[in-house]
């Protein structure tokens, strides 16, 4: 039986991981899933664009957290 696992950020278990991995089992991503995505890499691109230093964004992490990653 052809199952589908849909990704929708909300209902994910080690049982859908495992049919992924270990049965090749199809994956969708809703589009409530994608919505959010859009949403938040938008806020990314606009923190990475600012001249303001945000950690883990626009800078490295840890011991690296003053360096800034150029655009």
């Amino acid at each position: 039986m052809v199952l589908m696992v849909v990704l929708d950020g909300e209902h994910l278990d080690l049982a859908q991981v495992q049919a992924v991995a270990l049965r090749d089992e199809q994956v969708a991503i809703s589009d409530l899933a994608v919505g959010r995505m859009l949403r938040s890499r938008a806020v990314i691109e606009r923190l990475a664009s600012s001249d303001a230093a945000v950690y883990g964004v626009n800078t490295g992490f840890g011991l690296l957290a003053d360096v800034r990653v150029p655009a």
